[in-house]
C-alpha cells in the first residue's frame, strides 16, 4: 500500500517535465529517484499512524478517519518545503539552473501530484485492502459431521462458527460454519 504512491509521483514528475518543455535526461532521472524516497515517506507517515490506532483497538474506518487529518499537516509541510526549495532551480534563478532545472521540475511535479493523490488514494486503498483481508480472516466454512467430536475443535462462537485450535503451521485460528441443530457454546 505504501508503494502505491510511487507511480502517482512518477507520472506527475514526467507530466511536469513534458508540460514545461524539459527533457528526460540524467538530472531529471535523478530527480525521479529522489522523488521515490520522498513520496514513500508521506505514505509511511499515514499508514504508520493508522496501524498504531488499529493496534489500540480502533476499527479500520475509525483509524483512517483519525489518522488522515492528524498526518495531513506533516505531509503538507514537508511537501511544501521541498517544492519551495526546488522552485528557484525550476524557475531558472541562480548558478547551475540549466542543469538542475529538469531535476527541480521533476521533483516539484511529482510532489504536487503525489501529495494530492496520497492523501486520497492511499487511505482509500488501505481501507479496501484491509476490509477485504478482514472478510477473509472471518469467513466460515461448513464443518464435516465427523469433525464435531474431534479434539481439534475448541468451541462454537455465537455466530455459529466453530473455532479450531491454532495450527502451528498456519499460525491462526480457523472457523467453520456449524450445521443447524448443534448446540452453541458462548
Amino acid at each position: 500500500i505504501i508503494m502505491l504512491a510511487q507511480p502517482l509521483a512518477i507520472i506527475g514528475g514526467v507530466a511536469a517535465l513534458w508540460l514545461f518543455g524539459q527533457t528526460l535526461n540524467i538530472y531529471s532521472m535523478i530527480g525521479l529517484v529522489l522523488l521515490v524516497g520522498l513520496v514513500a515517506k508521506n505514505s509511511i507517515l499515514l499508514i504508520d499512524l493508522t496501524n498504531q490506532l488499529r493496534a489500540r483497538g480502533r476499527s479500520i474506518d475509525e483509524a483512517l478517519t483519525e489518522a488522515c487529518p492528524v498526518r495531513m499537516r506533516p505531509v503538507l509541510m514537508t511537501s511544501m518545503t521541498i517544492i519551495l526549495a526546488m522552485l528557484p532551480a525550476a524557475i531558472g534563478v541562480g548558478a547551475g539552473s540549466d542543469t538542475n532545472g529538469p531535476l527541480a521540475v521533476a521533483v516539484i511535479g511529482g510532489m504536487v501530484s503525489s501529495t494530492l493523490l496520497t492523501l486520497v488514494v492511499v487511505p482509500a486503498v488501505y481501507s479496501l485492502v484491509e476490509h477485504r483481508m478482514a472478510v477473509g480472516r472471518h469467513s466460515c466454512r461448513p464443518v464435516p459431521a465427523g469433525m464435531l467430536l474431534s479434539p481439534l475443535w475448541v468451541g462454537i462462537h455465537a455466530d455459529g462458527c466453530l473455532r479450531e485450535r491454532q495450527n502451528p503451521l498456519v499460525g491462526r485460528h480457523s472457523c467453520r460454519r456449524v450445521p443447524a441443530g448443534v448446540p452453541q457454546s458462548p
